[in-house]
Parts: C-alpha cells; sequence; structure tokens
C-alpha cells in the first residue's frame, strides 16, 4: 500500500476465524509504504479480506477501509431468501455512533439489504437485524485481547444447542454419506429430488448413521449435473423443516462423451454446450489453494480475466455465449500475470484442438507450433457484424501429442478449448429434424405479431438550431479521427448517451478541434452574432477520482481570439460515476466570429498505467439557425388532396437509394412473393348433431328412459364443450291418436330422418308396429300415406309399400336400408333380445309380445334383413341399462370422430358459416333475371374505382341475387377473396363496426397481415382505406355487403352509420365492393355520392307465370287452376320475388284444394311481404296452438299465457329467435317452450321456408319476418326487454359454457339488467370464454365501458381473483386464467393490475413447472447459481412484467425481469428458443436505450438481429422493425449516416412487402426525415409532408403519431424560418397529445416548450 498507513487486516480465511480482530500492522514512515503479509485461503476456495487504514496526510487524520476479494467480480449476496450488507461504525470521542451501509445485495425475496439497526445504548453498540438465522462478524482495528474473541456454538439454522453436521462423498457412481444424528436425507439432481432417506432407512457406523444411493439408469447421461445433498431437521422453536446442506456438497457432476477427451470454460464455471461438449470450471481445475503459497498468481493458467459482455447471450455466432463472456488475456496488471499457459496432461496420439475466442491477429502457440494463421482463417469464415469484439467462432487445429500434454501459450484472447478425437464430428441434425425445424420456422413466421413501431420526436434542444458541427464528437468513429490529441487518450465503450466516448490516463490528455463556421453558414449571417453553443459531459475514471479541465473560443478567420470560456481544472472528481456538463453558449461576443474551437483535458489522480482517467463524452458546437420568417411561410396544414401520391413521386430518389455497403448481409435482393395466401377455407361438417330414434312405442318406455337420462345428457355435455349442438327427435314420445289423424306422421318422421342425417337409431323388439295389409286397410295409416305421397317429391317411393310395411320399417328404409353405403357408419341398430315370457306379468307380456303371428313374421324378417347387411353397426341386448351404454358408447365414438378436439369454430369461423348458411337457403331456388348476373360482372371486370349498389323495393330479390352472384363469381375467380356479409341476418350481423371487424379478421388470416386489428371505433373507421389498399396490392378482392339499410347501431335509421362515411368513396384497383340496400337514408348517401348502380326491377307478369308453374309443378308436383294462376299474377304485390316465393310456399303446403282459392284470396290481401308473413304468422297460431287437454295426453306441463287457455307456441318461439343474440338451437326452443319433439317438428317444417340454420342455430331467413314478429308480438319497448329478460332468465338456469356466454352477456345488456352484466362478467368462467378470441375481448370491452369506467375492470377481478380458494390455484386453468387476465389489463392500460396478475402467474408458472422445466442458472462473473424453470411461459410472463415496468418508468425493475429471463435460455437450439430469445433482448435494448446505455442497447438489437433473421428470414416484417430500432438508436447518439443506412434497409425490405402507401412506410419516412434535417436538407420537409400524410389517411387527425409528425414538421419548419407553419404544427400536435396523454406528459411539455421558443 501506498504512503504510511497502520493497517489492520481482517479474513474470513479458515485460519482466522475467531471472530475476533485480524492482523494488526505498524506503517513504516521511512519506507513509504507498508507491506502486507497475504492471508491464504482454506481448502474451498476464494476468500475476503477487509483492511481498515489509518494514517496522516498533510498533518491532518484520515481513515479508509478496502474490502478485498479474490475470485471475480460480481454479486455480494446470491442467494434468493438472503441478504448481506457491510456497515461501516464510526465512534466518537463522546461515545456517539455513526454509521453507513457500505455495500449491500440481497435476493429477491428483499427489497434492499440495508435490514439492521445501528445503536448505542449504555456504552454498548446494539445491532437489530431481521428474524431469522444469522451470521456475522464485528471487525475491528482496535486491538483486542485474544480472551475476548468468543465462539458460538448453537446451531444457526435448527436452534438446536450444538450444530448438526454432515459430510456426503458425490461423483458419477452414486452418493453417500453420514450424518452425526439421525436425519431425513434429501439427494438433489439439479432441480429435482431423485432420492430421500428417512431416519429408519440410515445405518448406524461407528461415527453416525451412513446412507448410500447408485444412481438409476438414465439419471446421469453425458452433460453436466448439480448434485445437493440436505439433511432435514427441525427447527426447535418454531417446528419448521430446514434444510442443511452437508459437507461436500454441493458438486458439480461432468460426463463426457468419449469423443471429447479434455474440455475447459476459461475463468467461467462449467458448461454443457448445445453439441454436448462439458467445459468444465477453470477454477476448479487451475486455482492454486496451496497454504505454501505467498506471491504470485492465484490461478494457475496465469493472465488477467476479462469480460466481453454482460449477458452471455449477447455473443454474435454463437449459441455457447458461455464460452466467449469470459476470457484470460495477457493484459493484467501483475508482471508474472501477463502470459496465458494452459498445461494439459493427456495419452500420446492424434486429436483437434478446438480453440474459441472472438479476437484475431495475436500469437498463439500448440506444443511451440504456431497456429496463429490456423486460427485466423476460421476467424476470415466467421459472419461479419457489427459489434467488435462480440463475434463468436472457433478453430478446429489437428494436434499431434508426444510427450503426454499439450501446452497451449497464447497472446490471443481465449474463452475456452477443448481437446477432441481426430475423428469428432459435431452432432448433425437428421432429414426429419431439418423438416421439423423448417415447419416451426414457417409456423413463427406466419402468427409472429408484429413488433411495434413508434415515430420519435425531434429533440427539442435542437430546435432552431444547426446539428452538431463537430466531427466524431465522442468517438463514434472507433478512433481519434479529427481531433488533435497530446498524450495517451483513446475511445472508451460507453458515454454520456452515447456508445463511445473518450478515456483519459496517468499523463495529461487533450483533444482539440477546430470548426469553420463559413462552411455551414454565411457571414452576413454569422455577424448577427446568434447563439452558439459548446459543451461536453465529463465523468470520473473507472477506479474514480480524475481531473478535468476545458476551454472554448470563438475567433477570427485569422484564428484570433475573439471571446471565450474556461472552465479550470477541477478538483479530484467522486461523483458516484454521474456525468457533469462543461460549457457555454455564447450571446453576447463581436462582429466578425468565424471560426469556434474546443479544447479539453482529463488525466488520472493516482499515476496508474493504463487508462483510468477522466472519460469525456459528448461534445457539442452547434449555431441558433436565422430567425427571419422565410417568404414563403404561411399559418396552413398540408394539402391531403393527392398528396400522397405526389409525395411518392416526389420522393422516387428515397425509394432508390442503394442501402450502405456496411451492413449488405441484411439488403433486400428480390421482392417479397405474394405466394402462400390462406385460400377459400373449406366448409366444415355443420356443427350440430340430431339423432334420430325410430322405434315402436309402448314396449320402449323403459329404453327411452334410461336413453335420456344416461345416455343423452352425458352426449349433450360432451357436444357442448366441442361447440357442438345436441338434440335427438323422437317422434313416437307424446304421438296422440288425433294427431296421427291429421295425415302427417309418415311424411314428418321420414323428412325429420332427412333433416337428422347421418345420424339414426333404431330400437326393434318383438313388436312391428303401426302397419296394415290389403284385407284389412288402415283409414288414418292410408290418409298418412297419401299425404306423404302427394306432397313431398322425394317420398313417392313409399306408395309401394301401403301394405305390410310397418311405420318404423319405413323410417329404418328411409335412414339406412334404401342406401346402405351412405347411411352405415352414423346409424346404429340395437335389437332387444326376445324376452322370456314366463317371467313377465300379464301386462308386461302383453306389452313385449308380438301383436299377432303376422306382425311376429314381419318383424323377424325386418330384423334378419338388418342382420344381413354386415357393414352396419349392430348390438344386442337385454336390459335398457345396457342399450343405454351402447348408444352413449356409439355416439361418444361418432363425436370424436366428426367433431374431434381442437376442431372447434373460432368465432371469426363461425360468423363466416352463418353467412355462407344464410347464402345457401337462398340459392335453393332462384327468382329473377338472368341479365343481373352479367351487368355485376361487367362492372367488377371494368375494375371500378367506386362501390357498385343494387337498388330495390324491399323483397325484391336483392339478397337472393346477391347469393347466388356470389356462387357463380366464386365459381369463375376460385383464387379471390371474397367477403360475404348479410347485414340484418342476425342482430350481431347489423352493427357496422362489428362488421368492419369482421373483416379486418378475414383479410388479416387470408393474407396473413402483420396489422393489429384496431379496438377503438374511430380507428375501426379510419383503418379501412389503409388495409383495402394493402390487400389490393396483393391480391384480387370481392367485398360484398348486403342490405345497407339494415344497419343498426343501437340507433335504428337514425344512426351516423347510414351516411355511409365509413365507406371508401375511392377504391383500389384489384378491389370490388358490391352493395345493396333499399330507399332510405343508405340509398341518399348512394346517390349524393353518384356511385355506380342498378336497379332491380319488379317482376313482369311473364316472368310471374314462369315461376308459379316452374316452381309448384317442376319441384314440388303442385298443380293450380289457371283461375289460381291468375289471381296471383294479377296481384301487383307478387312483382315482388319474395312476397310470390313465400305466398306459394303456403300454397303448397295447403291441403284442402277446394278451399285454396279462397286462401289465395286472402294471402292476397296483405299488401307487402311484411304483412304476408304476419298473415303466415296468423295461420300458424290456429295451426299449431295446443290446449291444456292436449298437453296433459302429452304429458308436457304447459303454462297459460294471462288469461288465454291456449299456447301461443308461434309466439313464443319465434320472439324467442327475435330476441336472441345468435339465434337459437331446436333443442333451446323445445325446452324453452316444454314441447316434445312431436309437436315441435311439424311447427318447424312449416316455418323452415322462412328460417336458416346456422351450424345447429336458427334464426330468420328474411327481415320482413322478423320485422312482421317485432311488429306483432313486440312493438313495444316494455315487451322488448320483457323478451330479453325472459330469455336472459332461461339461458341464466344452464350451465355455464360458450353457447351460454355467446347469448347471455347480450341479453342482459339489452334488457338493461346491468347488475346482473356485471355480476356474469366478473365470472372467471365467463371472463375465460370471451378472452380468448379477439371478437370476445372486443364485446367484453364494449360490456364494460356500459357498466363505466375501466378502473373498475381491475378492482372487480382482482377482488374475484383473491377469492379463489388455495386449491384451485394449483390448476392449469388457473395458470391460463392469470395469462389471459394480466393480457386483458395490458389492453386496457391497466397496467399495476396487469403487474399484479403477471407477478402472480410467474410465480405460479415457476412452480408448476419447476421439475419439468428447471434449469439451473449459472452466473458467469462470480461463479453463484440458480434454480429457475425456462418454460415458455414462465419466459413470456417476464417479458409481460419487463414491459409492464418500462410503461411505469420503473427502468430498473424492467432490466432486472429481462436480464433474468434472458439468463434462463442458457440453451438455445429450436427456432422458438431461438425467438423467445430475441423478443428478450428487444426488450432489454429498449430499457437500455431509455437508460441512456447505448452500448448494451446496440448489442441486444445487433444480437436480436441476427437471431430473427436466422428464424425468418431477412424478408420478414419482424427483421424490418429491428432495423429501424437500430437507426434510432444511431440517430439519438448523432450519428446520421450510420442512421440512415438502416432506415433505408428497413425501407426497402417494408416497401416490398407492403407497398408505398401504408402506415408502417409513414414511419420509417419520418425517421428518414429526421436525418435529413440534421443535414439541412430540403428533402426533410417532404419526407415529414408524406408521412403525415399517409398517418392522416390511415388513422385520421387525432392519433398519437400523427401529433409526433407534426412536431417533426414544426421543427423543420422552425429551422427554415417557417415560423407560422411551425406554429400551426406545435399547435396541432399540442392539442392531439394533451387529449391523448394529458398536459403532464413530456411530449405534451416539449411541444409547449417549442411554441415559446418560437418568434
Amino acid at each position: 500500500m501506498f504512503g504510511t498507513n497502520h493497517a489492520m487486516m481482517l479474513s474470513n480465511d479458515s485460519k482466522n476465524g475467531m471472530l475476533t480482530n485480524g492482523i494488526f500492522v505498524q506503517g513504516q514512515e521511512e519506507s513509504g509504504s507498508t507491506m502486507l503479509p497475504v492471508v491464504a485461503n482454506g481448502n474451498d476456495g476464494a476468500g475476503m479480506v477487509l483492511i481498515f487504514c489509518s494514517g496522516m496526510v498533510d498533518g491532518k487524520p484520515l481513515g479508509a477501509a478496502y474490502m478485498v476479494r479474490f475470485g471475480f467480480k460480481g454479486e455480494f449476496c446470491t442467494e434468493d431468501r438472503t441478504a448481506a450488507a457491510l456497515y461501516a461504525i464510526f465512534i466518537e470521542a463522546d461515545g456517539k455512533i455513526s454509521s453507513e451501509l457500505v455495500v449491500g445485495n440481497h435476493g429477491e425475496d428483499y427489497k434492499s439489504a440495508d435490514l439492521w439497526k445501528i445503536e448505542a445504548t449504555n456504552k454498548k453498540i446494539t445491532v437489530t437485524g431481521p428474524k431469522g438465522p444469522c451470521r456475522y462478524a464485528v471487525l475491528s482495528n482496535i486491538v483486542q485481547e485474544e480472551d475476548r474473541g468468543f465462539r458460538q456454538d448453537i446451531c444457526l439454522a435448527t436452534g438446536e444447542p450444538s450444530p448438526a453436521r454432515g459430510a456426503v462423498k458425490i461423483n458419477l457412481d452414486g452418493v453417500e454419506g453420514i450424518v452425526q444424528k439421525p436425519s431425513t436425507v434429501h439427494i438433489q439432481l439439479d432441480h429435482k429430488v431423485v432420492g430421500t432417506f428417512e431416519p429408519h432407512d440410515l445405518v448406524k457406523v461407528e461415527n453416525g448413521w451412513a446412507f448410500r444411493r447408485k444412481w438409476e439408469e438414465g439419471e446421469v447421461t453425458v452433460g453436466l449435473f448439480l448434485v445437493r445433498v440436505f439433511m432435514v431437521r427441525k427447527h426447535v422453536t418454531t417446528g419448521t423443516e430446514q434444510q442443511l446442506e452437508m459437507v461436500g456438497s454441493p458438486v458439480q457432476l461432468v460426463k463426457q462423451k468419449d469423443s471429447v477427451k479434455y474440455a475447459l470454460n476459461v475463468s467461467g464455471p462449467a458448461y454443457n454446450s448445445v453439441g454436448n461438449i462439458v467445459y468444465t470450471s477453470e477454477h476448479r481445475q487451475y486455482a492454486n489453494f496451496s497454504y505454501d503459497f505467498n506471491s504470485g498468481s492465484r490461478c494457475l493458467a496465469y493472465g488477467a480475466t476479462k469480460f466481453a459482455a454482460s449477458i452471455p447471450q449477447l455473443m454474435n455466432n454463437t449459441q455457447d455465449g458461455f464460452m466467449y463472456v469470459t476470457r484470460r488475456c495477457i493484459y493484467g496488471e501483475p508482471v508474472d500475470e501477463k502470459k496465458v499457459i494452459y498445461k494439459v496432461k493427456i495419452p500420446n496420439g492424434d486429436y483437434i484442438l478446438r480453440y474459441h475466442t472472438e479476437e484475431e491477429g495475436q500469437h498463439v502457440t500448440l506444443n511451440g507450433r504456431d497456429i496463429t494463421a490456423e486460427i485466423q482463417a476460421a476467424k476470415d469464415k466467421a459472419p461479419t457484424h457489427l459489434t467488435p469484439n462480440l463475434t463468436a467462432y472457433y478453430a478446429d487445429i489437428p494436434v499431434t501429442v508426444t510427450e503426454g500434454q499439450i501446452v497451449l501459450d497464447t497472446k490471443l484472447y481465449i474463452g475456452g478449448f477443448a481437446l477432441l478425437d481426430k475423428d469428432y464430428k459435431d452432432p448433425v441434425k437428421s432429414q426429419t429434424e431439418m423438416e421439423e425445424e423448417n415447419q416451426e420456422r414457417q409456423v413463427l413466421m406466419n402468427k409472429l405479431d408484429p413488433l411495434v413501431r413508434s415515430v420519435e420526436l425531434k429533440k427539442l434542444t435542437v430546435v432552431g438550431w444547426s446539428p452538431n458541427l463537430l466531427k466524431n464528437a465522442s468517438g463514434e468513429l472507433g478512433d481519434l479521427s479529427h481531433w488533435n490529441v497530446t498524450g495517451a487518450i483513446k475511445t472508451y465503450e460507453g458515454g454520456h448517451g452515447t456508445e463511445k466516448s473518450f478515456i483519459t490516463s496517468h499523463m495529461e490528455c487533450t483533444k482539440y478541434q477546430e470548426v469553420d463556421l463559413t462552411e455551414h453558414f454565411a457571414r452576413e449571417y454569422l455577424d448577427t452574432c446568434p447563439d452558439i453553443e459548446v459543451t461536453e459531459w465529463y465523468k470520473e475514471g473507472v477506479c474514480g477520482g480524475g481531473f478535468y479541465e476545458m476551454e472554448a473560443i470563438l475567433m477570427d478567420e485569422d484564428g484570433n481570439a475573439l471571446k471565450n470560456y474556461k472552465v479550470p481544472r477541477t478538483g479530484r472528481i467522486y461523483n458516484n460515476n454521474a456525468w457533469t456538463q462543461a460549457g457555454t453558449i455564447f450571446t453576447d461576443y463581436p462582429k466578425g466570429v468565424r471560426i469556434v474551437s474546443i479544447s479539453s483535458m482529463g488525466k488520472d489522480d493516482k499515476f496508474w498505467a493504463g487508462h483510468f482517467g477522466t472519460i469525456i463524452s459528448d461534445s457539442v458546437i452547434r449555431v441558433k439557425r436565422e430567425s427571419i420568417p422565410a417568404v414563403d411561410d404561411s399559418s396552413s396544414d398540408i394539402k391531403l388532396v393527392s398528396m400522397l401520391v405526389n409525395k411518392m413521386t416526389d420522393l422516387s430518389k428515397i425509394f432508390s437509394v442503394t442501402v450502405p455497403s456496411f451492413d449488405t448481409q441484411f439488403e433486400k435482393q428480390v421482392e417479397v412473393p405474394h405466394e402462400n395466401l390462406h385460400r377459400k377455407p373449406q366448409r366444415k361438417r355443420k356443427r350440430e348433431i340430431r339423432v334420430f330414434v325410430s322405434s315402436t312405442f309402448k314396449d320402449f318406455n323403459k329404453e327411452r328412459e334410461a336413453i335420456i337420462k344416461k345416455a343423452f345428457r352425458e352426449i349433450n355435455r360432451m357436444c357442448s364443450k366441442r361447440g357442438v349442438f345436441f338434440s335427438y327427435v323422437d317422434l313416437r314420445w307424446g304421438i296422440s291418436s288425433e294427431q296421427s289423424s291429421h295425415g302427417q306422421t309418415i311424411a314428418i318422421c321420414l323428412q325429420e330422418i332427412d333433416r337428422c342425417r347421418p345420424y339414426f337409431i333404431a330400437l326393434l323388439g318383438s313388436r312391428f308396429g303401426w302397419s296394415q295389409n290389403k284385407e284389412k286397410e288402415d283409414n288414418a295409416l292410408m290418409k298418412t300415406y297419401d299425404y306423404a305421397v302427394e306432397n313431398i317429391p322425394n317420398l313417392k317411393w313409399i306408395d309401394e309399400h301401403r301394405f305390410d310395411t310397418s311405420v318404423t320399417q319405413l323410417e329404418i328404409f328411409h335412414g339406412v336400408l334404401n342406401n346402405v353405403e351412405e347411411g352405415k357408419d352414423r346409424s346404429f341398430f340395437y335389437l332387444r333380445k326376445p324376452k322370456k315370457m314366463d317371467n313377465l306379468s300379464p301386462e308386461d307380456q302383453k306389452l313385449y309380445a308380438s301383436e299377432s303371428e303376422w306382425h311376429e313374421d314381419r318383424q323377424m324378417a325386418l330384423r334378419n334383413a338388418i342382420k344381413d347387411k354386415r357393414q352396419l353397426n349392430i348390438r344386442e341386448f337385454d336390459e335398457p341399462e345396457e342399450v343405454a351404454d351402447h348408444i352413449k358408447k356409439d355416439l361418444m365414438w361418432s363425436i370424436d370422430q366428426d367433431f374431434p378436439i381442437g376442431t372447434e369454430l373460432t368465432p371469426l369461423e363461425r360468423e363466416r358459416e352463418a353467412h355462407e348458411a344464410f347464402a345457401e337457403v337462398r340459392c335453393q331456388v332462384y327468382i329473377g333475371r338472368e341479365e343481373y348476373f352479367t351487368t355485376i360482372t361487367e362492372n367488377m371486370e371494368k375494375k371500378l374505382k367506386q362501390p357498385f349498389v343494387l337498388l330495390g323495393e324491399s323483397g325484391c330479390g336483392k339478397s337472393a341475387l346477391v347469393a347466388n352472384w356470389v356462387k357463380r363469381v366464386g365459381e369463375k375467380y376460385p383464387d379471390a377473396f371474397m367477403f360475404v356479409h348479410f347485414i340484418g341476418s342476425s342482430a350481431e350481423s347489423a352493427d357496422y363496426l362489428k362488421l368492419l371487424r369482421r373483416l379486418y379478421e378475414e383479410l388479416k388470416l387470408y393474407f396473413k397481415l402483420d396489422l393489429t386489428i384496431p379496438t377503438a371505433d374511430a380507428q375501426v373507421i379510419r383503418d379501412l382505406p389503409k388495409w383495402l389498399r394493402l390487400v389490393a396490392s396483393k391480391h384480387q378482392c370481392i367485398i360484398v355487403l348486403d342490405a345497407l339499410n339494415q344497419l343498426d347501431s343501437g340507433t335504428k335509421e337514425d344512426g351516423p352509420e347510414h351516411e355511409l362515411t365509413w365507406i371508401p368513396d375511392e377504391l383500389p384497383e384489384n378491389v370490388f365492393l358490391l352493395l345493396s340496400t333499399l330507399p332510405g337514408r343508405a340509398k341518399d348517401a348512394i346517390l349524393s355520392r353518384k356511385w355506380p348502380s342498378m336497379q332491380v326491377s319488379p317482376l313482369e307478369p311473364s316472368q310471374k307465370m314462369e315461376i308459379i308453374t316452374g316452381y309448384l309443378e317442376g319441384i314440388y308436383s303442385k298443380t293450380l287452376s289457371d283461375e289460381q294462376k291468375q289471381m296471383i299474377v294479377d296481384a301487383p304485390q307478387t312483382n315482388n320475388p319474395l312476397y310470390l316465393r313465400s305466398l306459394l310456399d303456403e300454397v303448397r303446403l295447403y291441403g284442402s284444394f277446394r278451399t285454396l282459392t279462397k286462401r289465395i284470396q286472402d294471402y292476397l290481401q296483405a299488401d307487402n311481404p311484411g304483412d304476408l308473413f304476419a298473415k303466415i304468422l296468423e295461420r300458424m297460431e290456429e295451426d299449431y296452438a295446443l290446449d291444456d287437454e292436449a298437453a296433459k295426453d302429452l304429458h308436457v306441463f304447459m303454462r297459460k299465457l294471462g288469461d288465454r287457455s291456449r299456447l301461443n307456441m308461434t309466439r313464443e318461439a319465434t320472439t324467442a329467435i327475435w330476441c336472441s343474440n345468435r339465434g337459437m338451437s331446436e333443442s333451446e326452443i323445445t325446452e324453452l317452450l316444454q314441447v316434445p319433439s312431436a309437436i315441435w317438428s311439424p311447427f318447424y317444417l312449416s316455418l323452415a321456408e322462412g328460417l336458416v340454420n346456422k351450424n345447429g342455430i336458427l334464426n330468420f331467413f328474411h327481415d320482413h319476418l322478423r320485422q312482421a314478429v317485432e311488429k306483432k308480438y313486440l312493438s313495444s319497448p316494455e315487451a322488448k326487454k320483457a323478451g330479453y329478460l325472459k330469455l336472459a332468465d332461461f339461458f341464466s338456469t344452464k350451465e355455464l359454457d360458450d353457447r351460454v356466454v355467446d347469448e347471455l352477456p347480450f341479453l342482459l345488456a339489452r334488457a338493461g339488467e346491468l347488475d346482473r352484466l356485471k355480476e356474469l362478467i366478473t365470472k372467471f368462467e365467463v371472463f375465460r370464454s370471451m378472452a380468448k378470441t379477439e371478437e370476445g375481448k372486443f364485446e367484453l370491452i364494449k360490456a364494460w365501458q356500459l357498466l363505466g369506467d375501466y378502473s373498475l375492470v381491475e378492482k372487480e377481478y382482482l377482488q374475484k381473483l383473491s377469492e379463489i380458494p388455495e386449491e384451485d390455484k394449483q390448476t392449469q386453468s388457473y395458470i391460463d386464467l392469470l395469462d389471459l387476465l394480466g393480457d386483458f389489463f395490458v389492453d386496457l392500460g391497466l397496467y399495476n393490475g396487469a403487474k399484479e396478475v403477471f407477478m402472480k402467474l410467474n410465480s405460479d408458472l415457476e412452480e408448476k413447472f419447476a421439475v419439468s422445466h428447471g434449469t439451473v442458472v449459472y452466473n458467469p462473473f462470480n461463479h453463484s447459481w440458480k434454480y429457475r424453470s425456462k418454460h415458455p411461459n414462465v419466459i413470456d410472463a417476464l417479458h409481460n412484467l419487463g414491459l409492464i415496468c418500462e410503461k411505469q418508468n420503473e427502468l430498473d425493475q424492467g432490466e432486472a425481469y429481462y436480464k433474468d429471463s434472458i439468463s434462463r435460455q442458457n440453451r438455445i437450439v429450436t427456432p422458438s428458443e431461438k425467438l423467445q430469445l430475441c423478443q428478450g433482448l428487444l426488450g432489454l435494448a429498449s430499457i437500455m436505450n431509455l437508460k441512456d446505455n447505448m452500448v448494451l442497447a446496440k448489442r441486444a438489437l445487433i444480437r436480436s438481429l441476427e437471431l430473427a433473421t436466422d428464424v425468418l428470414g431477412k424478408q420478414h416484417h419482424f427483421v424490418a422493425a429491428i432495423l429501424s430500432k437500430l437507426g434510432d438508436l444511431c440517430y439519438s447518439q448523432g450519428r446520421v449516416e450510420e442512421a440512415l443506412g438502416y432506415y433505408l434497409q428497413d425501407l426497402k425490405l417494408s416497401r416490398s412487402e407492403v407497398g408505398v402507401s401504408h402506415p408502417r412506410i409513414g414511419r420509417i419516412l419520418s425517421s428518414i426525415g429526421k436525418v435529413y434535417d440534421d443535414m439541412n436538407d430540403d428533402l426533410a420537409g417532404q419526407l415529414y409532408e408524406a408521412s403525415l400524410a399517409e398517418l392522416l389517411d390511415t388513422y385520421g387527425s387525432t392519433h398519437i403519431d400523427v401529433a409526433k409528425v407534426r412536431f417533426n414538421l414544426g421543427s423543420y419548419c422552425f429551422a427554415t424560418n417557417r415560423f407560422e407553419r411551425a406554429r400551426f404544427q406545435f399547435n396541432e400536435a399540442y392539442n392531439i397529445f394533451c387529449s391523448v396523454v394529458g398536459e403532464d406528459h413530456p411530449d405534451s411539455k416539449a411541444t409547449k416548450s417549442a411554441l415559446s421558443e418560437l418568434p
């Protein structure tokens, strides 16, 4: 130690462990220095020495304390649940004390290491700390007697009187050990406990109790393993179990591949590489623990330890960063450490030496042979990256060993090396593995969300000022160019908001640069004496201290000083490593200034060799720009009309600029091909199962009851979970003789079989069922045959089976036997074995026996015919429970085949198929003119720039025309993107915002767009032109919106949506938009905008006659008299195709030809389709009302409605459909109405033409029927509310599933039941269902908007979260809930709640995946380690926490989260792992940028760029976004040319992917504009204006990025003296900032400040 010191040296060395004072050394004044004895370390490694010094300096007493640690720089404490602190305590003469925390560290369970309270009481020092065991030492330079020391024998962990001790030996064979006291013993391999010994398992031996365990097969394979052994004992007072690690634990086990002879990780911990080579710890191999050692290096390898990066994963060109982050070199302080030599004993033979490094050009010898050139050759093959000394590579060098060892002597940095067999080969992926990896890459490319690009403000400090006129201002060029320097000064990593700076040494180091102002400004302007800024920043050296001085001089053109400013030499600089600004702004100086100079000096204050002096950064010389208003100045905005086209043309030189060559590996060589688009999805099977149950009636009552209770209930539950609607049709249940006499029984049964196909169940016993023979006809049966043959065209075949065939047999023929191949897979026959009549009662004998011998013969023939068809599914049974079990198993198998798990429809698919079903019904029979199709198609092929509109009266056939045209054009253009939306087909379809969101989702899926679907209403509207332009550049698009007049956002036709301002006036060339509407506001808007249109005219008489004949006679074989036909043709209302079609459907179903004319006349009294549907409803009320007696006979409980005695099934069913959100399933309606299939089926069949089935959900075919129902039954708000409420009450009784969530929130909102709505959506079952999809999340947000502000969301859900039982928190369902809830909070900007949720999620995921995805995280800097989980969900949770901390400006915590996530990814192999690491590094880069740590920010971005390119290729939007972030980083440091290079790469790549007109291009142009602005190029203004035009066109005038571009444009106008234009842009920007982020936001304040600077 230099100087005269009295020193007290205190060590934690094992030989001096009495917790007393150490060794006192008297200072020797004559020698000028104090020699300290070396403290040797114990057997277990590094030590720590604390030195207190006292002496005199200039006659004044001075004290100091030094901590010296052997080993590596790193954390003071590394355990999660511990804290360590070193306090300096000062005792004054009067007994008062003061204390200061010198250094401390803490694990994640503490927020601070400062946990101890130190105070003086009764002339004693009292230290009070936290509860729990504590290891402590008191170190003092007060000399004490030996006997005043003390020892403490109590066990700190368990409180036992004496410590519990144990020792263990661990090797590749297994574990064996001994404990002094009987205890439980745990053996832990990495993160998993693989063995446990209870006290009774231990063996008593002489010194205690012993145990032994061999490794089982597969436990210790090739690799690196951490083994720990604990004894478990209970605390004597708390009773809690304490784990005490045993002596000899932990141990790292290394098992190498046979082909690896030796491997070493230089200066770092052991590491298992991706290629499964285990590089062992140098500390373990080369540390010198000899007690005889008194001087020299403690490492036998010599050399100095250096660190290449703070995070191993920042190393480029490798996934084995641990091999390079710590390394040795010859640049150590002691003379005997200026060498790096490794000696390894190894048998003679031929080997390969693998040498890991990231440097080049230094001398290396191997056994005396120079291998420098071979290493350099490997370096030349490695990729070139932009980060010096962070690109790793290795060289494989053949070596022959002849003397039993290798000697590696290197002056080149070395990160690790290995000796391998001469034939060693790295693992190679198989073809299958490569294919799987490519598939994984493709999936990632398709699903990866885009990185958010943001517009950055031009700094306020440079608004109105010139750019920095100094060159190489912070050493960013990596050298001292443009500076005149003296002394040993050099560039240094890191600066004041820069990547580089200048660092000085032990001698005086100066740097000097002049700027000739006449190269930048006119002499006349300079003589106006504008303000001139000359500043720079400095801070203390890397070891503290140093001196600094600076001078700025204004000179005339001859170099004569006119004015100067000087910072005199500072005292020693100790400022907690903070930066200090030096300099001035010259304001009052003489004319004639032409040259400005800056000079600065720095040096250290210790005279140490090397660069330990003052650090200088961010030198600036800039001049205030001229403030005379420009001639063309005016207070106006840009002109948006044709701005985009004009500006893009003006900027052609930008789009053709060649990317700078410094990073050509990321240049785009070809345009992005427009391929691999999602083609039209195949129609999926309708998600409905309707099972027809055929059987005789009375003899199967018990089976029916068992089937319903034990089979159908389970099937219904299974279907519900898979989004499938289940219902069964059993027309024997409840059929009465009265209904049979109506003559429709056979027709109803066989039509229901058609509706249920392919699902068919037949139950057969001994009874044949309802039948007749020629000898004895049954009039009722003949009547039902007649009805079916005459009215149902496809049932004419039954005419041949009138005799000797039962109705049940007809069902089996129609369902299966008429076409066995088609019906065999989903039809099931269950044959009951004949009953033993002797065991039955007389009543049961009559029930189960065949009706007669004739019936028995025919039944046996039927059973045999079924059995002969061996391809059929046939089961035999005895008891009802047995057949119920058969049916359950068979239907479950069918469901698994038809609707396996994972095939559930997404909300988008469900909505798409609903519209397809709506169109499909209208394609069955088309009534209209053929020339309409030709006209629409011709207009489409003209490539109209405006929408094409179909106009016509209600019911004239527009929807049918649209549906049939879509079908035809889809066949003609199979590759075109087709979007069809029938407005009014459901309540949801009428909302234009939901319509647009559905369009966005379809576009995003089809074209694989990287755009985020907007949620804000205004943005949903504004974004449509942007999306259409984007897709038009890729593909032909056909968009069809039918029935604009039915748009309804809650205000009927009064809503703004009927102005159609949300539909673009001008369409891209490749987009055809077909619209249709009735007269009204929508039509008025169309006519005012002069969109091309076609009138759909009413039918002419000849057409009507042709339709009547073709429809009734051609399809249904129904004939009308000439008088009846003419009556229909002459009625003017039948000119409407919908009216005519609906009338004909009624006519064909009418049963009495004698009274048909009167019925037609009655219908024709309806003047329009709406009135006609009202009459149809009246007819149905008469036909399908049930009196109480009929209900009783059918065993159905009926509620009387009002004072009426008849159930109005028509009203109940149609109002339920009207009030529902998506419609109602048949099973829901029958349950709501409490009617059986026998009642519902004929009703449904009579209304079938007025309904559409959308995957099992029934809704109205046409809005006229919906309107008729509303007018007749729901004409008042009270009636509607009652309808909504009744349906809500019905769904409230159902088990919560996706179907209930579809309906119930909607119904409660419409009914105004806000308290129930809140209670519902705060149920996590409902939240899960809604939040898991984009559409559901949108609906959830809208519901909360209805309930109030978003603060309620956070409060309610967090409260519900706290109420979840602890046992439920251990489930995967709870983890999924936290993930959904956290994302939902982030979407709403509720960051406090999001942070709380993600912290819970991270904790739970850590615990869940601790074993299955556990990893040991080793710290390469201090040899510590932690158990962690690296499951992808855990990594994502940490990323989310980091993002939230960034949003809340908690940068230190955010940095910790990102570094934690990155450190866990210690073996990066798969594309998914690489991309997840990339995302973590991007988050870290963002944090580092905000903290002005530009060095680490750039390293993280470069590494991210490498990883993203490896996974996604060079042409992906994710890669382009990283380039833009690198540009932002360079620009923020004033490196404008480098920034421009990155921006141009991003522009080139993005333009090829999304075209010129895209918001991404707008943001890039703003960034490029800032560069040209700093370069004083007028192109900057054009770039800003083009950017602003694009963003205005895309987002409108209130978007935050619009405000930022306005600010930048205002800055440009300010700099070019267009002050009024600048004022206009700043004002516009300020208003947006204030409305969006508030007045206190930094952007708002910056804009306000800019306004104040304007003259």
